[in-house]
């Protein structure tokens, strides 16, 4: 059997698999609880309440422009107006989850040709689907990373081939698509596609690609004008073109007196310690609104940046500690062990990358810099707030291909497992 068979077939496999554990690890069909909050709001403003939630504390609605506006549009005028149940859209997106992680596999094979041999890339392509957050402790829980991820993977396959050949129409139309959904989904990944976009725009000119310039340009105009619904949404609410309020929030999570580098869970805990510094930083918390919150909860965190510089290095370095951690998302039963495959990978990427950035002007192409944009992109992500699992998703399978990369210059070097890398 030839390698692309194999890849269709275990594509399929893995594709089914993914849409058979979603199910059965969420046989009630619900939402997590971001996209629940999300869906309430969808549905107050439905009902006349405006972008509210509901406060059980102070009894009653409150405007609230916590995560991004993408999903709460989605909500409200596909599902909600449609009279589409919710556990009619988890489905759907249990199914469309599965269908995108079938078409990712044959994309991550392909990108992985750019780098590796056939066999070596069919053996990397294995621990893919294999990769515990892959396989099951993200892959299998109802989050929009997923498929974000799947989307991801394909984009930067395209990026990569752009640089070598022309893609055709439909080829830049999935860039497109792609690129806008995936920043519209999920915000952070303007942290990853940033510097993407301008590297490769750089490297264009460099090269006098000036059409692709155009194009590329025009992506990231049209990416980013597909974020306009959201600032009028919330320049409507708080009187300000945001986003989001989140960043402050999750900015003060990251950087204060108790931080331990990973999200405090018991923020909103009265008998919390970040609960009770930021009382005690913003004594008049209370009366704020969302934003304002935001701000202040914001100025806290830099405060204690520029106040603590000892304490702020040692906890970046603990947070890159974390990152490396061969632990898995904590939504399953047994995240906490230390995962050998993860250990493999994250250990064996560490030191391609220490040994690569020795010799960067030796060993490093454009391509491979594109390859470790996700990466560049959750790290940042990591450094500016906590260490977050969902986010080093996003870099994991990248990492894979940089694994078997070094793998291949040892199995050269040395003649370790020669047979399986030629």
């Amino acid at each position: 059997m030839n390698f692309n068979k194999k890849v269709i077939y275990t594509s399929l496999l893995f594709g089914l698999l993914r849409i058979v554990l979603l199910f059965y690890h969420n046989p009630n069909l619900i939402m997590n609880i971001d996209e629940e909050s999300n869906f309430e709001v969808a549905m107050n403003h439905f009902q006349g309440r405006g972008y509210t939630y509901f406060d059980p504390e102070r009894n009653g609605y409150f405007p609230t422009a916590f995560h991004s506006s993408f999903s709460i549009f989605v909500y409200e005028n596909i599902v909600l107006k449609n009279h589409i149940h919710k556990r009619t859209w988890v489905s759907f997106c249990n199914i469309l989850s599965g269908i995108l992680l079938a078409l990712s596999v044959w994309y991550f094979f392909q990108l992985s040709l750019f780098f590796l041999n056939e066999k070596t890339s069919w053996y990397c392509t294995l621990m893919y689907v294999i990769f515990p957050s892959v396989l099951y402790y993200i892959g299998t829980l109802f989050w929009y990373e997923q498929m974000v991820l799947s989307l991801l993977i394909i984009i930067i396959y395209l990026v990569i081939k752009s640089l070598k050949t022309s893609l055709t129409p439909v080829e830049w139309l999935i860039c497109v698509i792609g690129i806008t959904l995936c920043s519209l989904i999920r915000l952070q990944t303007v942290a990853i596609f940033a510097p993407l976009l301008l590297f490769v725009i750089s490297i264009l000119l460099i090269r006098r690609h000036y059409l692709k310039v155009i194009i590329y340009t025009g992506i990231v105009l049209i990416a980013t004008v597909s974020h306009f619904p959201s600032l009028a949404k919330n320049k409507q609410i708080y009187g300000h073109y945001i986003l989001s309020t989140q960043t402050g929030f999750e900015l003060l999570q990251g950087h204060n007196p108790f931080a331990k580098g990973s999200w405090m869970g018991d923020w909103l805990l009265p008998q919390s310690a970040l609960y009770q510094y930021s009382h005690k930083k913003i004594p008049h918390i209370g009366t704020l609104n969302q934003y304002q919150e935001s701000k202040a909860r914001k100025a806290v965190a830099i405060e204690w940046i520029k106040e603590n510089p000892l304490s702020e290095l040692k906890l970046a370095v603990r947070k890159i500690a974390l990152y490396f951690l061969p632990r898995n998302f904590e939504f399953l039963p047994y995240h906490h062990i230390l995962n050998p495959i993860n250990l493999v990978v994250y250990l064996s990427f560490l030191y391609f990358l220490i040994q690569s950035l020795i010799q960067f002007q030796k060993k490093w192409t454009a391509e491979m810099v594109i390859l470790m944009t996700p990466f560049i992109g959750s790290m940042a992500l990591t450094l500016i707030f906590f260490m977050g699992a969902r986010w080093r998703f996003y870099a994991e399978p990248f990492m894979i291909i940089f694994t078997f990369m070094l793998w291949k210059n040892w199995s050269i070097r040395w003649g370790i497992f020669k047979n399986k890398f030629d």
